[in-house]
């Protein structure tokens, strides 16, 4: 802790002295300090430069990695067009050749489907309430019957069966002339006494008249209404052994559809054991319960003209096989699992105007049954007689592959920019001698001639270039540029040579510019060996070594600061006693 003092004793600026002495004694720290702020802005400045080299690579990769995989090849990308896409689109990938196609289409592919041949579910016996017909969609509340316009209402409480409406409806009979009866699991409502007899008010609060299809019921010729049809008891969310109203004798055991194996057992929910069928791909079906017509419906995902796999039990063991699929009405009791399939259809089509149709078993048509390797064909409408045949257009995609080619050229000059700018002479990087020869080795290597290939040797002659010759001496020339015209005319022109001239051809032993290029700035850019890694390592150790110079500095100059307090002290405690002994002496004439 330094001392505060003033030259008590002598009346001197002490304290001024000595902060001039520290002052003085804090130019070698104010130097460092200096130092410090150099080298952080260097470090921070050579870091801009590394991001916009990172960014250089990403753009180079993009057109190199075509030498990876036929995936990232720019020069083979295909565009595809369709004059009709509502009726026949197509997609493409790289083994596509350039040509023009046209396609008519005669049908499309549809799905097989399978519908129970018999009833599943039990019929309405009387004693099922009204609230859970339907699958528990039944509701409390009124229904109406007119007879000769005078209306008549009848109520439906929380419990009531479909024996206790019956019962209400036959206790006005009297009155009314109707009564009801329950027959084979319809509802029947006939009338004595005339046929002006309606069913049903804009008034009536419970779907009574729905739930029991009495709603669209057709009068008879004996002025009678019946349900238009049968009221099954099936509840979906109950036990396919027991509570889910299916028909009798349904045992455990497995069931096969299309690949996959499914077991029934006593904990066995309906709604479970379909959403189980829907979800399992080896299945191939999407399975539903028709409630209205008292059915279980399958329909194949693929469409073709194959029958669903349907078998009771599986291929390992038939002791546990369930009779399921035979109690469901799919196979008849004699083992027949096509009558209640009807089979899809192929999909039938024509190529090029040819008079030899094609079949599919799939609206989405691949090479392998076309011929057109690399196209996928996707019908989706029938071509009409009187319509012109859909004409697909097959044709080199040059749109990703000219911006892939200004993106990395824009990254160059980028690159070049930034070093000329921060290693000019009062730059930031003004002695990194390194990063003004990488922005050299830059632009000889863009500029640089392949002599194996014959046509296309340097960028310039597929148009990239700082300018063309016989520029103003005041152009600059220092930025390359694309000339997309003069590049999508030689890459029509040779293809193959364009691409061997930017990423090279390994059969032939061609290394490309563009290749060239990458190695560069992968070599700038290595993490652990690379110039942009090294020089960072070393920013931050010059940074460490002034880090602890500052520390000891500061040290030092706050043990100066105590020497000073200490012998200014000293003095001016001298200086006090010696004015006092003078004063002393003066006084008594000593």
């Amino acid at each position: 802790m330094s001392i505060s003092m003033s030259g008590v004793g002598s009346g001197l600026p002490v304290n001024d002295w000595i902060n001039a002495l520290v002052q003085a004694d804090s130019i070698p720290l104010n130097n460092y300090e200096v130092e410090k702020g150099e080298l952080k802005t260097a470090q921070t400045t050579l870091k801009t430069v590394n991001a916009k080299v990172t960014s250089l690579r990403s753009a180079v990769e993009k057109i190199t990695d075509a030498n990876l995989s036929p995936a990232f090849d720019l020069f083979d990308k295909r565009s595809v067009s369709s004059s009709d896409k509502t009726s026949v689109a197509a997609l493409v990938n790289t083994k596509a050749v350039s040509q023009n196609i046209t396609v008519k289409v005669e049908n499309l592919a549809t799905s097989t489907k399978a519908e129970s041949l018999t009833s599943i579910a039990k019929n309405a016996e009387g004693s099922e309430k009204i609230t859970s017909l339907g699958n528990g969609q039944g509701t409390t509340g009124t229904f109406s019957i007119y007879v000769d316009g005078e209306k008549q209402e009848f109520e439906i409480e929380e419990d009531d069966t479909i024996d206790d409406v019956i019962g209400k409806i036959n206790e006005k009979t009297t009155d009314t002339g109707v009564s009801a009866e329950l027959t084979e699991g319809k509802i029947k409502l006939s009338s004595a006494n005339s046929s002006n007899f309606v069913l049903g008010s804009s008034s009536d609060s419970s779907n009574f008249l729905n739930i029991t299809h009495l709603a669209t019921a057709k009068i008879a010729d004996d002025d009678s209404f019946s349900s238009e049809y049968n009221i099954s008891s099936m509840d979906t969310s109950g036990k396919v052994l027991s509570t889910a109203n299916l028909a009798d004798g349904i045992t455990a055991g497995n069931f096969t559809i299309g690949n996959a194996t499914f077991e029934i057992n006593e904990n066995t929910d309906l709604s479970d054991l379909i959403g189980a069928i829907n979800s399992n791909e080896d299945a191939g079906v999407i399975a539903s319960l028709d409630l209205l017509n008292n059915k279980l419906n399958l329909v194949a995902k693929d469409a073709g003209q194959v029958a669903i796999n349907l078998q009771d039990g599986d291929n390992d063991d038939d002791t546990d096989d369930s009779n399921f699929l035979t109690k469901m009405g799919l196979i008849t009791e004699e083992g027949d699992s096509l009558s209640s399939q009807t089979l899809g259809t192929n999909a039938k089509f024509y190529l090029n105007e040819s008079n030899n149709p094609i079949e599919a078993t799939s609206n989405i048509v691949t090479g392998d049954v076309t011929g057109l390797n690399g196209v996928t064909l996707k019908l989706k409408a029938v071509t009409a007689e009187d319509e012109d045949p859909i004409e697909i257009k097959i044709e080199q995609d040059t749109d990703a592959l000219t911006t892939a080619m200004t993106s990395l050229i824009t990254k160059v000059n980028d690159v070049v920019a930034e070093i000329d700018s921060t290693t000019a002479f009062e730059g930031d990087l003004s002695g990194e001698y390194s990063l003004k020869s990488f922005r050299n080795t830059l632009k000889m290597t863009m500029s640089n001639r392949v002599d194996s290939l014959e046509e296309y040797t340097t960028t310039a002659q597929i148009g990239i270039s700082t300018g063309e010759v016989g520029l103003s001496k005041n152009a600059d020339i220092t930025k390359y540029s694309l000339d997309s015209e003069k590049f999508l005319e030689a890459l029509a022109a040779n293809p193959d040579e364009v691409k061997a001239l930017l990423i090279g051809d390994k059969e032939k032993g061609i290394t490309g510019v563009f290749q060239q290029l990458e190695d560069k700035v992968e070599s700038m850019l290595d993490p652990v060996n690379g110039y942009f890694a090294s020089r960072d390592k070393t920013y931050t150790t010059m940074l460490d070594d002034v880090d602890e110079s500052i520390t000891k500095t500061k040290e030092r100059i706050d043990n100066q600061r105590k020497i000073y307090e200490l012998k200014f002290a000293s003095m001016d405690r001298t200086i006090s006693e010696m004015r006092s002994q003078s004063a002393f002496s003066t006084m008594y004439g000593i």
